[in-house]
């Protein structure tokens, strides 16, 4: 299981005790644009750290990527399926046909979620399953391989 934390701050470099680590707002030396670094450090917003050091956000998206694919998976798609072979009436195709696409998108926006943390995370990289052309001169059957 994947456990988003949240790193404390140096409580030494705060002059002022008023202002909370977590919010931009405050009234202590440290708040706004001072040129302190302890500033750019007000409320974790990093552009370099996943999902901008917001872990908070993080930990809500994955528990909606969780809760969102176990629907579509454990709920949804076999209650479509079920219910194709134990009900009966006029028009169950459609109702049918409406839970499955329902369960289908209710996956998407899952699996998506899930790609979003995957990059946030750095835990997909760019794959090249085909190399470059290469500007080496092709052999022919009659050549010579020193002649080239």
């Amino acid at each position: 299981m994947v456990k988003f934390v949240k790193r404390a701050t140096d409580d030494t470099c705060n002059d002022d005790s008023n202002v909370s680590p977590y919010s931009n707002s405050g009234s202590g030396s440290n708040s706004g644009s001072s040129g302190s670094p302890i500033a750019s450090l007000n409320g974790f917003q990093n552009n370099q750290a996943p999902f901008g050091g917001d872990y908070d956000k993080a930990h809500k998206i994955f528990i909606a990527h969780g809760v969102l694919a176990s629907l579509a998976f454990v709920i949804l798609f076999p209650f479509g399926a079920i219910g194709i072979r134990l009900l009966s009436f006029p028009g169950l195709i459609w109702v049918h046909a409406a839970i499955q696409a329902l369960s289908y998108v209710v996956f998407i926006v899952a699996f998506g979620l899930g790609i979003y943390m995957a990059t946030e995370l750095h835990m997909v990289s760019p794959a090249a399953p085909i190399s470059p052309p290469s500007n080496k001169k092709k052999l022919t059957a009659n050549e010579n391989p020193q002649s080239a």
